[in-house]
């Protein structure tokens, strides 16, 4: 079933057989070759919404709090942009032409680095506030050296 919008050629809502539902595509009735393409809704343009629910089946990225797990350092993960030219664990540009983004996985990969890049700055902060003191103390050692 299919409702057409001005052009009698494009469909502008077309509710298939299988239960999908297609808009603004061209009306097609070929068996299987929907342009849903398997999924259940197929947008062709823009949408808005003004909420959005992903419910993932995937963890979040809770686990890089853990005692036990291994970060990059950042030579290895320089390493890796210098060959691979974008972030480890993130789709490349090629991979994101090809297959597209998922959303809700997106934001799981996007937590993790947000996640990742503070417990480095913490760490890079521990640094700083001790070369701090340590400069402090190594200034108040000289200083005391030259006043003598």
């Amino acid at each position: 079933m299919y409702f057409s919008a001005d052009d009698p050629n494009v469909s502008a809502l077309t509710l298939y057989g299988d239960g999908t539902v297609g808009v603004g595509f061209g009306i097609t009735y070929t068996t299987g070759n929907y342009p849903t393409k398997s999924y259940k809704l197929a947008v062709n343009g823009a949408m808005v919404a003004e909420k959005v629910v992903v419910k993932l089946r995937s963890n979040w990225p809770a686990f890089v709090f853990a005692e036990n797990h291994k970060m990059r350092s950042l030579s290895e993960i320089e390493s890796y942009i210098k060959i691979y030219r974008h972030l480890p664990d993130v789709p490349s540009t090629t991979e994101v032409k090809e297959k597209g983004i998922d959303v809700g996985e997106m934001n799981v990969i996007l937590l993790k680095k947000i996640e990742e890049i503070t417990l480095m700055m913490i760490e890079q902060n521990k640094s700083i506030e001790y070369l701090k003191n340590e400069n402090k103390e190594l200034r108040a050692s000289v200083e005391k050296i030259s006043n003598k």
